[in-house]
């Protein structure tokens, strides 16, 4: 979704209908500023106004979506979710009718809410870890948490879990420590992970180090990060 295109189209039809950008607030129940960040292309309107921007401009919410430039799949979701019907896109998701980078191109427009309702649908047939990281800043802990319990990790490197692990509750930042711990994530990720681990984590890695579970190339990174 190219918000400044949309901006523009928004723009231009409040002229067309020669109502200025309060008038137009006064309509949709928000602030004069809200309208111009939308015509300026600096945030865009709740997937909820959409049908009240349509019936003012006298346009399809499909047309207004248009304006925007969004792909096909992305423009169904926003249909979808604009008409309070987010549980479709879920559906759609788990039977692979939609992509999951179709989400993925919403999500800024989308609630931290409905993008867990609708992260229920994807993971199903398993959900790559860089799709993860790119919804993080936009979901809620909850619905992180879900997706990363269904996530393959075979891509996961120091530079996407610094991305997101500050957006991960406790529980998540525990799964991912002990996938280091079982050897199924590499130890190096230690380096990002360290300020999130409390101390008992630390006497963990001592332990399991001692008792052969895990390669001492673990510990020697963990001290080596501590102690720098």
């Amino acid at each position: 979704m190219d918000m400044r295109k949309f901006g523009a189209a928004i723009s231009k039809l409040r002229k067309h209908k020669d109502l200025t950008q309060s008038q137009l607030a006064d309509l949709l129940n928000v602030t004069r500023q809200a309208v111009s960040k939308w015509e300026m292309g600096d945030s865009f309107p709740d997937i909820s106004l959409l049908p009240h921007l349509s019936a003012v401009f006298g346009v399809t919410v499909d047309r207004l979506l248009h304006y925007g430039e969004p792909g096909q799949a992305e423009n169904e979701i926003m249909i979808h979710v604009a008409s309070g019907n987010p549980d479709m896109v879920a559906d759609m998701l788990q039977v692979g009718e939609l992509p999951v980078v179709s989400i993925v191109n919403v999500a800024p427009m989308l609630k931290a809410s409905t993008l867990e309702l609708i992260s229920e649908g994807l993971g199903q047939h398993g959900i790559d870890i860089k799709h993860v990281v790119e919804l993080a800043a936009y979901m809620n802990e909850t619905g992180l948490s879900n997706l990363l319990k269904r996530a393959s990790y075979d891509q996961l490197d120091e530079t996407m879990l610094e991305r997101f692990i500050p957006f991960l509750d406790k529980e998540s930042v525990n799964m991912i420590f002990a996938k280091i711990i079982d050897g199924e994530l590499s130890g190096s990720l230690l380096a990002v992970m360290l300020p999130y681990l409390d101390g008992s984590m630390h006497s963990l890695i001592d332990a399991a180090v001692m008792e052969g579970q895990v390669d001492a190339d673990i510990l020697r990174v963990m001290h080596a990060i501590h102690y720098k």
